[in-house]
């Protein structure tokens, strides 16, 4: 087949190769959903590590949630996200310590 133009229409995949996100995968605080479309997370966003245990103050927001959450590529999807993202860090700051992550000081 030739054309003069063409369109990849696949949708957005993350790279989670990428040195930031891999570093994460490496150290065991997150690891790659089941179909390896982004990060796998909780409903909210919050990452699941290496042995599937939510990460503490650690979120993915957006494309790099699809394949755990499925559609998250428009923004009414990735607003919702985030309203669970936030709502899971205020309840964390009263459960935790003062700064959400365990810490005090």
């Amino acid at each position: 087949m030739t054309a003069d133009l063409a369109f990849d229409c696949r949708g957005h995949k993350p790279d989670i190769r990428a040195p930031f996100v891999g570093s994460l995968i490496e150290q065991g605080l997150a690891r790659a959903d089941p179909h390896n479309l982004g990060l796998a997370v909780n409903p909210d966003g919050q990452l699941l590590g290496a042995r599937d245990m939510p990460m503490p103050g650690l979120y993915a927001l957006g494309p790099l949630c699809q394949g755990s959450l499925w559609e998250m590529t428009a923004v009414p999807e990735i607003v919702r996200q985030v309203d669970l993202a936030v709502a899971s860090l205020v309840r964390g700051v009263g459960a935790v310590g003062t700064d959400g992550f365990g810490l005090t000081g």
